[in-house]
């Protein structure tokens, strides 16, 4: 009987203490995952703070944008340039036409020769117009590129840029600008060949591409 009672008491004994060893497994469990769950929440915290900061930042950015934009639009008080070109010129005999500043004035309507029309004003700005009869325009760019001077010199053009266009009035023809502010543009028509010159001087860039993109050639 006593035996029993030893070996009733062993048992209890040892699942007591399984029950101790899983409780504590458990409790070990539950302290790591509840451990795990607070730094997730602190974590995803941080990352909605940085989120918040960034967005707030990238407000900031863009109020400062559209500040600084409205201040240049507030203080743009120059016209555009196709405003300057209050002026237009009409060849009915060759069907060209142009937009330019009034302040360019008519020095030269021949029309004879190679030379159509040209203008100038005080400020060293100057577009002229000549044609060349049964001539191709491979012929005159050519001519443009390597011009000779009586005396034997060789002009070279210091060329910014050149290739075939087609202006904003819809005439194609080839365009060359160089870096001494000047733009010459070749077309032609009827076995004709239109060389159209614009020497501007410098901050007129912007007008002279404007005059350019106006010329008509029909």
């Amino acid at each position: 009987m006593a035996e029993k009672e030893v070996t009733k008491i062993s048992l209890s004994t040892f699942f007591l203490i399984i029950a101790l060893i899983v409780i504590f497994v458990m409790a070990i469990f539950l302290y790591l995952s509840y451990d795990e769950k607070i730094k997730a929440n602190d974590k995803s915290l941080e990352l909605q703070a940085q989120v918040t900061n960034l967005e707030r930042s990238i407000n900031n950015l863009q109020e400062k944008m559209d500040s600084n934009s409205a201040v240049e639009n507030t203080n743009t008080t120059k016209p555009t340039s196709t405003t300057m070109l209050d002026k237009k010129y009409e060849n009915s005999k060759y069907g060209i036409t142009f937009s330019y500043p009034s302040s360019l004035s008519d020095s030269d309507s021949s029309l004879t020769n190679d030379m159509v029309e040209s203008f100038i004003d005080n400020n060293g700005n100057q577009i002229v117009i000549a044609r060349f009869d049964n001539d191709t325009i491979e012929n005159i760019i050519d001519f443009e590129k390597n011009k000779v001077m009586p005396d034997g010199t060789k002009i070279e053009l210091d060329i910014k840029k050149e290739g075939y266009v087609t202006l904003d009035s819809g005439t194609k023809g080839y365009c060359i600008e160089t870096n001494d502010n000047s733009i010459v543009f070749i077309t032609e028509k009827n076995d004709m060949v239109f060389r159209f010159t614009i020497i501007y001087t410098t901050g007129n860039e912007t007008l002279s591409n404007a005059i350019l993109n106006s010329f008509s050639l029909k």
